[in-house]
């Protein structure tokens, strides 16, 4: 009984921390979310801004990494049939 006692006084102490730390105005990392977000929002509404290509050029890497996503699904497209076919 005194040792359930201990445990919940305890549980309680480590909640009540965890409020407290929680509630912690973390400033840093919520301004510099607002700033970029801000910055992004307003290049947006700027009638010079160009959007980032949505194809990627086709360079060595380009194409080395679609070799391999295109094993890769080869891969899991093999097991899902075997798997549909049992």
């Amino acid at each position: 009984m005194y040792k359930t006692r201990i445990n919940i006084f305890l549980l309680i102490i480590i909640l009540i921390f965890g409020i407290i730390i929680g509630s912690i105005n973390t400033v840093g990392q919520r301004s510099y979310f607002e700033a970029a977000k801000n910055d992004f929002e307003e290049s947006i509404n700027d009638p010079n801004h160009t959007n980032l290509p949505t194809v990627v050029e086709n360079d060595k890497s380009t194409k080395v990494a679609q070799k391999i996503e295109n094993s890769i699904y080869g891969v899991f497209k093999k097991i899902l049939n075997k798997i549909a076919s049992s």
